[in-house]
């Protein structure tokens, strides 16, 4: 059944992800009503994450913000499809790196380099980086329960020279690089909500407080390496500006959880900015809980 599936779909998804942005986003505005007007997708949800995120806004700001979320939410969906079969060239100019340098220079060095980020603006077209730069960049993703889709996601996303792992294979890869004293990037999405929050770290993240994943932190940590905080910039429709900021590159200096509470007070700084651009979609503040000291990974 999963085969059928996926030889049904498949040519939907590849000719739709052929077609040129201009038309990809018309469909994304006949979407987007489709979401928000006829569905209501999570509708409800990401009013009250935007609510208790934001208190001091306005009834009118709060449905201002979840209708701007919305359109860029449908615009997210059809940049992800356009990954499929978007090009070299149209990567280059419409996500575009500042100081890549930044990265680049640690690896030169010999010093590995966490990049840290949250589900913002469009996290999934960080795979261009290697094209733009000597970098041997590890992505780590969630692998889909559909083998099929699984191969084509996969083959999509490394085609400009990035490496998905699976994040089960997280440290197994990081061991290997490490031993072999090859100098590496590695993507980590580092904002999701623990699926078990028991004993999990605390911090103060939209108002509120959170238990949180650490393991950049740790992983840091335990191999020397650096760590930078990507901030992504939507500055039109599928046109983002991309900058890195140096959290640390002497992690073992710094106290423990001082890196992660850094991390998501940057984070906290970039969705106030501008919060239309974070995926409220999921339950942030399913876990919330007065904050406690843990020790954890």
């Amino acid at each position: 059944m999963r085969a059928v599936i996926y030889y049904i779909t498949y040519p939907l998804i590849l000719g739709l992800s052929y077609l040129p942005f201009w038309f990809l986003y018309r469909i994304s505005d006949g979407l987007y009503f489709v979401i928000y007007y006829l569905i209501g997708y999570r509708k409800k949800l990401v009013y009250s994450n935007l609510k208790k995120s934001f208190p001091e806004k306005s009834e009118k700001e709060i449905v201002s913000i979840q209708k701007a979320f919305f359109k860029h939410f449908a615009d997210f969906l059809i940049e992800t499809l356009k990954t499929f079969t978007i090009s070299e060239r149209q990567i280059r100019k419409r996500f575009v790196y500042k100081n890549l340098d930044l990265v680049s220079n640690y690896t030169q060095k010999g010093q590995s380099v966490l990049i840290v980020a949250g589900h913002y603006a469009n996290w999934e077209w960080v795979i261009g980086g290697p094209k733009q730069a000597v970098l041997n960049l590890f992505i780590t993703y969630t692998r889909i329960s559909n083998p099929f889709f699984n191969r084509l996601i996969k083959k999509s996303r490394e085609r400009f020279g990035a490496h998905l792992i699976v994040k089960q294979d997280t440290y197994k890869v990081l061991d290997r690089n490490h031993a072999d004293k090859m100098a590496s990037v590695y993507g980590l999405l580092s904002d999701q909500s623990p699926r078990n929050p028991k004993n999990r770290y605390v911090t103060h993240f939209l108002g509120a407080d959170l238990p949180v994943y650490n393991s950049a932190e740790v992983i840091a940590k335990k191999y020397n390496d650096a760590i930078i905080f990507m901030d992504i910039n939507k500055v039109d429709r599928g046109q983002y500006k991309v900058s890195f900021e140096l959290i640390s590159d002497t992690p073992n200096k710094h106290p423990d959880f001082t890196l992660t509470d850094i991390f998501f007070e940057k984070l906290s700084k970039q969705i106030t900015a501008k919060p239309e651009y974070y995926l409220w979609t999921h339950n942030r503040f399913k876990h919330e809980r007065k904050p406690a000291k843990n020790n954890v990974n």
